[in-house]
Order: structure tokens, then C-alpha cells, then sequence
């Protein structure tokens, strides 16, 4: 609401926390709106305490949702790996434990050193031939034990994907080709793949 005398909204924190505005856990429909909110807040020519609880809520609620959601997927891993009897990976002792830099950056250095496979293998020596880390904020394993390699590859193929971030970032590179696919299309490259290696 305008203040005639000031010029400035006034702080109506009702308003911002009301249900519509701000639930907890927005779909994403809802998210846009907060979003939209948070910019109009920012553009405008607003009492700046309001624009900063508003600020505020939006990071509180990206930090709900983000954590809300590695929950989700938390359960949902843990119920799989009681279901197929996996042991626990071991986690790779990270210095800066949010996004997992500290490993990013030793292998950036091994990278320039010509030395990333040999550093890999270091790492992954250090958890039993699989390890879990951190790589920007996302939780990845790695393994060279010879046990998952074959579940992963043949046993229960199927059960494991690529993930969409690969698939998105090797698209350019692969198409949709045998690196780049998994499921039903994995199993058509590789026919298609066999095929040719057998006229040569």
C-alpha cells in the first residue's frame, strides 16, 4: 500500500507470508510467482525493508525446497539400496562440504598436470574401488570395482540411466547415439553398433 506522504510502500509482511503468496513448498507455477514478486520488489521503488524480507524469503525458500527435494531423493535411494543389498560407498573427505570445490579444484590442477587418471584412481583407491563426492552440490559416485561394473553394465542395465544432465551436456557432441542414451534406444544403438562391427 502507497504512503501518500513518503512516497514508499508500506511494509505489509501479512501480505508477503499470506498463503498464496508464499506456501512453503510452491509448485512451480507458484515459484514464478514468487519470483515475479521478488523482481517487481526490486524494480520498483519500494521501502527497501520489505524488499529485503522478501529477498530473505525467497533464499529461505530455495533452501527449503532444495533440501525438501535431496530428502525425496535421500528415501528413495536408501529404500533402493536396501532392496538390492548395497553396501554403503565411502565418502570422500571434502574441506568445503556444500558444493564439493576442494575436489573440483585437485582435479582441474591434475587436469593441467596431465596427471587426471592417475588422480582419479588415487581417490577412488581410497574408498574400497567406489567413492562418493560431492560435485556442485549434487551427490556422485564413482567405482572401478569390478562387481558393480558388471551389475551396472549387464546384470541390471536397465535399472541404471545416464541422468539428464549428461544427456543434455553431451547431446551436442553424441546426438543420440550409444554414448549418449540408455534403456530402448541403448539397446537399438548397440544392435545397429554390432551390426556394423561384424562387416568390417
Amino acid at each position: 500500500m502507497l504512503n501518500p506522504n513518503t512516497g514508499y510502500h508500506h511494509i505489509n509482511i501479512a501480505y508477503l507470508l499470506s498463503s498464496d503468496i508464499f506456501p512453503i513448498f510452491l509448485p512451480p507455477s507458484a515459484s514464478m510467482l514468487l519470483i515475479n514478486r521478488v523482481l517487481s520488489l526490486l524494480s520498483a521503488k519500494v521501502y527497501r525493508t520489505e524488499t529485503l524480507v522478501m529477498l530473505g524469503l525467497a533464499c529461505l525458500y530455495a533452501v527449503l525446497y532444495k533440501s525438501w527435494l535431496s530428502f525425496q531423493k535421500g528415501v528413495k535411494h536408501n529404500k533402493q539400496k536396501r532392496l538390492v543389498g548395497c553396501q554403503p560407498a565411502v565418502g570422500y573427505p571434502h574441506r568445503e562440504r556444500i558444493l564439493g570445490l576442494d575436489l573440483l579444484w585437485i582435479l582441474m590442477k591434475s587436469l593441467r598436470n596431465h596427471r587426471f587418471l592417475e588422480k582419479t584412481r588415487e581417490i577412488v583407491h581410497q574408498g574400497r574401488n567406489t567413492i562418493e563426492y560431492l560435485a556442485l552440490g549434487n551427490k556422485a559416485i564413482i567405482t572401478i570395482e569390478p562387481e558393480n561394473v558388471k551389475t551396472i553394465l549387464s546384470l541390471k542395465f536397465q535399472d541404471f540411466g545416464l541422468g539428464k544432465p549428461r544427456k543434455q551436456s553431451l547431446r551436442p557432441l553424441f546426438g543420440d547415439g550409444i554414448f549418449n542414451v540408455d534403456g530402448m534406444m541403448w539397446n537399438v544403438s548397440c544392435d545397429f553398433f554390432m551390426i556394423e562391427m561384424e562387416q568390417i
